[in-house]
């Protein structure tokens, strides 16, 4: 098969696992194909998946019971879109494509109702909440039938019950078991998906995924299945005298199409929260499987080569007591560290290749990037000038040519395709704004290319005589000055508009300064992207915070990635030792090289006057991990070779 996504060989190798569980070599690689494939020059790129804890958009499932073993593909559809609208469109469009394939057709018409119920959006704000993907596909090469799971996390508990008992009265003939049983599970559980299993209307079950919102006893979730002695044990094998986390733990129900009656019940455990060898999950599986008289499973070969690994093991018990065992496998993650063995900066040194080459995969053939999915739209310019300059800062670097020509190709489109006669924007319809300019001045500054005079102009109309560059000239505060625009857009200058402004720069920066070294930011969550631009700006012109404060509290750990690689980055420029932090900020690398993108960005209200006291507007996520990527690769470089 030809390479699929930016994740390339080891999604290939999961497919290529698959031939060996199943003569049928055209429907294997059709199904990879239809399932994982698409046009990508049609498309935003920058997607990422949320089937598994690493980002890769596949799974092989190999399911036993007392007669066989049954093997499937399950993949998160078009997982390389980043805009919401278009990946859930892309999605139906590949589940059509794969009900065609798979000889269920006549599934269409359920497959549609659970699209326009669970993922009828209608704002921005809704199709946010979708932003890792909305559904899951899952398909067997040997014969027909199809899986089809929907995510329905952000409708939050109520909801995703709600939506729960709407399917189930939608499909089952008889919904008294089964409306009895979601009553109960109510009080416990939040809904993690719906959907079905089903080769026709009535030959299938409906399905609902499910966590515990708290610990509680089997036997009280309403399940006869769950609280078995078969599920008992399964739970203390696998388990064993390791803890267990609620979010790593999914439960399933099952109903009956033809009939409404409960069919069967499942609990999945996170393979990644468990820790095990390839090798003692071998042995468990092997042991699952003979004592609850099940056929073996030849897992040796998908787990010995240690190119794969388990992503969850499961047990289902059906009303009638039968038992069956799923494992389901995904890629492995290709590269690790060994104190013993490896030099710590040439594992970062790897870790950073591949995080530019996400960029790199990602990047659109006229030289942009595009992120973000805000009310007035995705941005492109603002993106492209952040991502291009951290490429640049670190292509002049040998080994790192990749990083440069994707930073002038960067270039070459702020240049030559501009929306705007002065500045940057945002994006073609906000308008050009100082931040912006400010990224792209930059990035062409240390390209050594030339700027023009009315660039700077329209940069420099910005300053507030108070003090301080603001982000618009309106509306409302929006034409403040900002706190974290005015480092970046004063770094961006030339020496003779830097040198004009320097005492009226010291005077609003001590005006403003913190008493705690945490500078203030209006267009982020908190202070940590300000702190470690205004580090930045300090270190260029030899400043010494003790000119500003004489105390500095040092932050926890972030929530998001992009905020331990700013912690990172400032304790870097403060001399501070950041071995432990780095490494865990590492492992935080998913399969397609990204490091993830996080809700840091606020589109503060115009109203708002100080988001640092009260905030006041909707936070948002780079999609397609731009900000956060380029933000660790800027901090990392800045470790080793600054």
């Amino acid at each position: 098969m030809k390479e699929i996504l930016s994740l390339g060989n080891e999604v290939n190798t999961l497919l290529n696992l698959a031939h060996s569980y199943s003569e049928n070599t055209k429907e294997i690689n059709l199904l990879g194909e239809t399932l994982l494939n698409f046009d990508k020059k049609s498309k935003r790129l920058g997607g990422v998946s949320e089937l598994n804890n690493d980002g890769s958009p596949l799974q092989l499932c190999l399911s036993s019971n007392a007669k066989k073993v049954k093997m499937r593909l399950i993949a998160d559809p078009a997982c390389e879109i980043f805009q919401p609208k278009l990946r859930i469109a892309a999605s139906k469009k590949i589940l059509e494509e794969t009900l065609v394939q798979t000889k269920t057709t006549s599934l269409k018409a359920y497959c549609d109702y659970l699209f326009h119920e669970v993922l009828h959006c209608d704002t921005v704000s809704q199709l946010n909440d979708f932003y890792r993907g909305a559904c899951w596909i899952g398909a067997s090469p040997d014969q027909p039938g199809i899986a089809l799971y929907l995510d329905t996390k952000p409708l939050g508990i109520k909801g995703g019950w709600d939506m729960s008992e709407k399917w189930l009265v939608k499909v089952l003939p008889d919904t008294s078991e089964s409306l009895k049983i979601v009553q109960i599970l109510r009080k416990y559980a939040v809904t993690a998906s719906i959907g079905l299993e089903a080769l026709t209307p009535q030959l299938g079950r409906a399905k609902i995924y499910f966590r515990l919102t708290a610990p509680t006893l089997l036997r009280n979730l309403g399940t006869n299945p769950l609280n078995t002695p078969q599920i008992n044990n399964f739970l203390t094998k696998v388990i064993s005298n390791q803890s267990m986390s609620l979010s790593g733990t999914v439960f399933s129900i099952g109903f009956d199409l033809s009939t409404g009656d409960l069919e069967d019940a499942k609990i999945d455990l996170c393979g990644h929260c468990i820790t095990k060898s390839n090798a003692e999950w071998i042995n468990v599986i092997n042991e699952l499987t003979k004592e609850n008289g099940l056929q073996k499973i030849n897992i040796e070969k998908s787990l010995l080569d240690n190119k794969n690994e388990v992503a969850f093991l499961g047990m289902g018990v059906s009303s009638s007591n039968a038992t069956r065992i799923n494992v389901y496998l995904k890629p492995k993650w290709p590269i690790n560290f060994e104190s013993s063995s490896a030099n710590f900066n040439d594992y970062i040194q790897t870790k950073l290749q591949r995080a530019i080459q996400y960029l790199i995969h990602i990047q659109n053939e006229n030289g942009s990037w595009g992120d973000y999915y805000l009310p007035v739209g995705t941005s492109i310019g603002w993106i492209t000038a952040y991502v291009g300059y951290a490429l640049a800062e670190i292509g002049h670097i040998s080994g790192f040519e990749k990083a440069m020509e994707a930073a002038n190709k960067a270039a070459d489109w702020l240049e030559n395709d501009r929306d705007y006669e002065k500045g940057w924007g945002y994006n073609l319809t906000t308008g050009a704004d100082a931040d912006s300019t400010a990224w792209t001045l930059r990035l062409l500054k240390l390209l050594k290319r030339p700027t023009h005079s009315k660039d700077e102009e329209f940069l420099m109309s910005y300053w507030k005589s108070s003090g301080g560059f603001s982000t618009y000239t309106e509306p409302e505060h929006w034409a403040d000055a900002h706190p974290c625009v005015t480092p970046i857009s004063y770094m961006a200058l030339s020496t003779k508009n830097q040198e004009q402004l320097y005492p009226e720069l010291i005077q609003y920066l001590k005006s403003i300064a913190p008493t705690n070294g945490q500078w203030r930011s209006y267009w982020w969550k908190n202070h940590l992207y300000s702190t470690y631009h205004y580090l930045e700006l300090f270190k260029k012109l030899e400043l010494s915070e003790d000119e500003f404060y004489k105390n500095i509290e040092y932050p926890s750990n972030g929530a998001t990635v992009f905020e331990q690689a700013l912690i990172i980055g400032s304790k870097q420029l403060r001399n501070m030792d950041t071995t432990a932090e780095i490494m865990n900020l590492l492992n935080t690398q998913l399969l397609d090289g990204r490091f993830p993108g996080g809700f840091n960005l606020r589109v503060t209200d115009p109203s708002c006057e100080k988001p640092w006291e009260n905030p006041k507007g909707k936070l948002y996520c780079d999609y397609a991990s731009t900000i956060t990527t380029a933000t660790v690769i800027k901090v990392l470089k800045q470790m080793i070779y600054d």
